[in-house]
């Protein structure tokens, strides 16, 4: 939810530029001295079209003495759609969000932008079992004539309608093939949006959604596609250079690919790629605790640690008044109690570098009890318990129940049946529907392969921002929930997947880039993990390396991160500058034989 605001603010010595201590929330701002008597001057821009969300707006005016003569503040407030589990996707962008700004409302009337299907096979192992459509889009507006690159992206694990704006140069891959005379792709994934084999995702269905299936859509597609600018194949994937670039999960895809089945595509770039499977993940919030204040993570630490001791420790009126003082005195299991404040320190992975006083940052003035705005905020120390309990508290009554539910299908605003996990009906659990809002799909791929992924609470000898009462268990339990066993199907081969896909030992490829922001909470998980046994990989030639300074999840994918931060556009310059001569070399090869 963006929009820009001009607002003046007049003092003889000094003004304060935006909220208490971190960057403007969800608008741009200007500040200027107006000339004297001039009145105040707000200029309200794009408000797009925001599915599942409540928009409001409220301006304050407040009257100082001294030096302040005269401050106003404005909140865009925009209801949160918490999700359970930090997600692995790359930031949405839709062609419909940006046209409104930049004027492209006529690039889907082109004949060089569309969208059609692919026949893709249901088992590459066995393709008597049938074939599904696979959705895809394409920009062939750069595209150079036949036997020109093409850019592959995917977004992973949703529906891809929502990320047409990865065909423009307002994105990487826009730039990519803009760079090197190609056409941009995207390809959306089987199981989710319109390109799923089925529409009753039952534990049998999802039989067919495996990392290794996937893998083999996406050589299939680049191999034997038919694509409407090139209808005579000249710029499949055995006849010209393919880039596959992906971010979160689809990063991961890419890096994998590039490992498992290295013989399709030329290039690859791979974002915020958590490639090291990882069962108990809770180095996941390292990053966050290094990016945000320390007074904000000094306080949720010390509620975490005195919640844990209660529920631990504390009788069951105890409990009750506890539950009580956060609105969820119906959650009769101490664990799903803990897991739902999780939702706080989850909002860090949805930070860029425009979205400035975010829903986590709303999150960590509620815990420290500050106003936006206030002319003082709390040292590195924090408030203390009592304030951040009450503040915690505050917050989960006030922004993360209300609406929380209806997420996934109830009616009741305040209801709290989709906080129980140990209710096996649960609509979470029940809705088998490809559009499903409690994951089901992504849920598969973590209990099956398994990806596994557990975000859960630190060792005792670490401070923690989640409750240790969350542990690999708590999630793992609900497999079962999600994918009771049909006929003689069910969940979960247990393999070693990082020993398929060679985890964090993926060094061994060609032409392969990888980018992760310092504070992206994924990066724990990726080739530039602190964890990672002989510390991060350095990055070779073949394999470039970027750590975004600041950055956050997929930083470098959008065009509105590098335009707002120099660390970003030159990690972007270099990617492009990269694949720009990685693909002069395919066809200097190919002059030469």
């Amino acid at each position: 939810c963006t929009f820009t605001v001009k607002f003046i603010l007049q003092s003889p010595t000094r003004h304060r530029e935006g909220p208490t201590a971190v960057p403007s929330s969800d608008f741009k701002y200007e500040i200027w001295k107006p000339p004297k008597n001039q009145n105040l001057l707000f200029e309200i821009g794009y408000f797009p079209t925001v599915k599942n969300y409540s928009l409001s707006l409220r301006l304050e005016m407040k009257i100082f003495t001294g030096s302040l003569a005269l401050a106003v503040y404005l909140q865009f407030c925009c209801a949160i759609e918490f999700r359970r589990l930090g997600q692995l996707i790359p930031p949405k962008l839709s062609i419909e969000e940006l046209s409104p700004h930049v004027g492209i409302s006529a690039l889907t009337k082109t004949s060089k932008v569309g969208t059609a299907v692919f026949s893709q096979w249901l088992d590459h192992n066995d393709p008597g079992k049938g074939m599904f459509d696979m959705q895809y889009w394409w920009n062939a507006e750069s595209w150079a004539g036949p036997g020109s690159p093409v850019v592959l992206f995917t977004p992973g694990e949703t529906a891809a309608t929502a990320y047409t704006g990865f065909l423009t140069n307002h994105t990487i891959t826009g730039r990519l093939a803009q760079e090197i005379a190609g056409a941009v792709v995207i390809v959306e994934h089987r199981y989710w949006g319109n390109s799923s084999p089925y529409e009753d995702l039952t534990t049998k269905n999802l039989q067919y959604l495996t990392l290794n299936q996937s893998i083999m859509d996406f050589i299939h597609f680049a191999k034997t596609v038919q694509l409407p600018f090139d209808t005579d194949g000249s710029s499949n994937a055995d006849k010209a250079p393919w880039i596959f670039s992906g971010g979160s999960y689809a990063g991961a895809l890419a890096a994998w690919t590039s490992i498992l089945e290295p013989d399709t595509f030329w290039a690859y770039h791979a974002s915020s790629a958590p490639v090291e499977v990882i069962e108990d993940y809770w180095e996941y919030f390292t990053p966050v605790q290094q990016g945000m204040q320390k007074n904000c993570s000094s306080d949720i630490s010390r509620v975490v640690d005195y919640l844990d001791d209660l529920l631990v420790h504390g009788n069951a009126s105890e409990k009750y008044a506890i539950k009580q003082k956060f609105g969820m005195e119906s959650l009769q299991h101490d664990d799903d109690f803990m897991s739902m404040l999780e939702n706080g320190p989850w909002l860090w992975q949805s930070n860029t570098f425009t979205s400035g006083y975010s829903g986590f940052f709303k999150f960590c003035d509620a815990i420290e009890n500050v106003e936006p705005g206030a002319l003082e905020t709390p040292d590195e120390n924090g408030v203390g318990l009592e304030k951040a309990l009450s503040g915690y508290a505050s917050w989960s009554r006030e922004i993360l129940i209300p609406g929380y539910c209806q997420n996934f299908g109830y009616s009741d605003p305040l209801e709290t049946a989709c906080m129980d996990s140990y209710d096996p009906f649960n609509l979470i659990f029940t809705d088998y529907t490809v559009n499903n809002t409690g994951g089901r799909q992504w849920n598969w791929m973590l209990c099956n392969e398994p990806l596994f992924y557990w975000q859960d609470g630190s060792p005792k000898s670490r401070p923690s921002l989640v409750s240790r009462l969350i542990n690999p268990q708590y999630w793992e339990r609900q497999c079962s929930l999600f994918f009771p066993p049909e006929e003689n199907y069910s969940y979960g081969s247990h393999y070693d997947l990082n020993q398929y896909t060679k985890g964090w030992d993926l060094t061994n490829t060609q032409r392969l880039i990888w980018t992760s922001g310092e504070f992206d909470p994924w990066k724990t998980s990726g080739m530039s993990s602190e964890f990672r046994p002989n510390g991060p990989f350095p990055g070779t030639k073949e394999q470039p390396l970027n750590v975004i300074p600041g950055g956050f999840h997929c930083s470098d994918l959008r065009g509105s991160d590098a335009e707002n931060n120099e660390g970003v556009q030159a990690v972007v310059e270099s990617i492009l500058a990269q694949v720009k001569e990685w693909v002069a070399e395919y066809y200097t090869r190919q002059s030469l034989c």
